[in-house]
């Protein structure tokens, strides 16, 4: 339905992992992507949140999956996302990896549906964005 929304949450050894989830909106698929990226091998908890954006309650746990990593390609970390992004059903194309490197051009790619102006911000400094055109940036 139209007015559900997802969030999610990894822990290891019952200690949540900072930003190693990145629930969003997929545009093209109109469906919700949880992409997980832990940072070492063994078992994980993922927890799947749900909620209806016009009750106003607060998302309740509607899944839990245990997880066994093997193997890891290579560990990063999502960006950080704040409520507004999950709510206007964003969706960021890239980077995927929040941890970016000092000095470098990063070209970043993402929908913002309905948005009139995108501001952004690096290490807590506004940057002027350039080439939004609704609904992508």
């Amino acid at each position: 339905p139209d007015d559900i929304q997802l969030s999610c949450q990894t822990k290891y050894n019952n200690v949540e992992i900072e930003n190693g989830l990145l629930a969003q909106f997929n545009n093209d698929k109109k469906l919700w992507q949880l992409l997980f990226a832990p940072e070492r091998t063994g078992p994980h908890e993922l927890i799947v949140y749900a909620k209806r954006t016009k009750d106003g309650e607060s998302s309740k746990s509607d899944a839990k999956f245990n997880l066994d990593v093997t193997k890891l390609r290579r560990p990063m970390k999502f960006h950080m996302i704040y409520t507004q992004f999950r709510t206007k059903k964003c969706q960021i194309y890239t980077p995927m990896d929040g941890i970016l490197k000092k000095g470098s051009v990063v070209p970043i790619h993402c929908v913002i549906s309905g948005a009139k102006d995108v501001n952004l911000t690096i290490d807590s400094n506004w940057i002027k964005n350039e080439g939004y055109r609704d609904p992508v940036l």
